[in-house]
C-alpha cells in the first residue's frame, strides 16, 4: 500500500453523522471486520478529543493501550491516518519527529489510526485499532469505517 492509496481511502470515509449514540455500533463493526483477531486488539473511539468508546481483546495488554494513545496522538495532529503519516514521511521516524515537532513518546509512527470526518463538517474523531502488525492495524480501521459508513443509511 501507497501513500496515495490510503489517502484515497480516507477521502472514501465521510460519515452522515457521528455521535456518540454511534460508538457501540462502530465498535461492532470493528468486532465483524477484524473477527478472530478482535480478541488481539484493543479498539478505541474518539469524538473530537475526547476518548468515547474503547475495547480490549482478551489477549491485548496495557501497552496495546500506550500504542492506541500514541497513534490517537498523530491522527489528532495531522487529521491523517497514521499510517499516511508513516508512508508520507517514507518511514523515516526522526523526519516525521523533526517536522511535526513531536516526540516518540507522545506520537506513534505507526499504521493503526484513521480520521473520521463528516460530510458538512470535517474532522470529528478517530478510530485506532492497535495490536496487529500496523498496516493489518489500518486495515481494520479503514474496513470498520467503510463498513459503518455503508451500515449507517
Amino acid at each position: 500500500m501507497d501513500e496515495q492509496q490510503v489517502l484515497t481511502q480516507e477521502q472514501q470515509i465521510n460519515l452522515a453523522h457521528f455521535t456518540l449514540a454511534d460508538v457501540p455500533a462502530l465498535i461492532d463493526c470493528a468486532r465483524q471486520v477484524a473477527g478472530a483477531n478482535f480478541e488481539k486488539v484493543v479498539v478505541a473511539v474518539y469524538h473530537g478529543d475526547r476518548l468515547v468508546g474503547l475495547n480490549a481483546g482478551t489477549a491485548t495488554t496495557s501497552e496495546n493501550n500506550r500504542w492506541a494513545t500514541r497513534k490517537y496522538h498523530v491522527v489528532a495532529q495531522t487529521q491523517h491516518s497514521s499510517l499516511f503519516e508513516k508512508l508520507h514521511y517514507g518511514n523515516d521516524a526522526a523526519a516525521f519527529y523533526a517536522k511535526t515537532g513531536t516526540a516518540p513518546a507522545e506520537f506513534a509512527f505507526s499504521g493503526g489510526g484513521f480520521p473520521i470526518h463528516v460530510s458538512g463538517y470535517g474532522y470529528a474523531g478517530a478510530l485506532i485499532v492497535s495490536g496487529l502488525k500496523d498496516t493489518e492495524d489500518h486495515d481494520v480501521a479503514y474496513r470498520t469505517l467503510a463498513t459503518f459508513q455503508t451500515q449507517e443509511g
